[in-house]
């Protein structure tokens, strides 16, 4: 019995000292399906960070895909953002986990600057209007797909 306590004593001690930290975990979720030159949806933002546009591709098209376009974000009414897309500024991802189908490109996430990503226009709870305006359609079956750290 004293046994007991001293190692439950023991680890409440160095559980006190260690720093436990939650690490945040990956999420996707799909937007819209690339049917047309414009494509519309609105999204209320989940709680997280590292918000990114991410298109994603059937496996049976070429990669990497030739597009390009607008998108366009709107907060009650009024626009806050526009973010050019396109083929010559992606990076390839392995981010759909729930869509095997499908090779991920990240659309918002800029070679030239530091990664943030959508996390200048959007914010936890905003309800926002997105419009994907392309001058040079995805492949067919593409769609969009909202990533982010929860």
């Amino acid at each position: 019995m004293k046994q007991g306590i001293l190692i439950l004593s023991g680890l409440i001690c160095l559980m006190s000292l260690t720093d436990c930290t939650l690490v945040p975990s990956p999420r996707t979720a799909k937007l819209a399906d690339c049917t047309g030159l414009e494509v519309r949806f609105t999204r209320t933002v989940n709680a997280g960070s590292h918000f990114q546009m991410v298109l994603g591709v059937p496996l049976s098209a070429q990669v990497p895909p030739y597009f390009k376009g607008d998108l366009i974000i709107s907060k009650a009414g009024a626009q806050i953002g526009e973010y050019p897309i396109g083929s010559d500024d992606m990076q390839e991802c392995n981010w759909l986990h729930n869509a095997p189908e499908l090779q991920g490109f990240i659309l918002t996430w800029r070679h030239t600057s530091s990664p943030t990503g959508l996390d200048s226009f959007l914010q936890t709870g905003g309800a926002y209007d997105f419009v994907v305006k392309f001058s040079e359609m995805p492949p067919a079956g593409s769609s969009l797909w909202l990533s982010w750290l929860q």
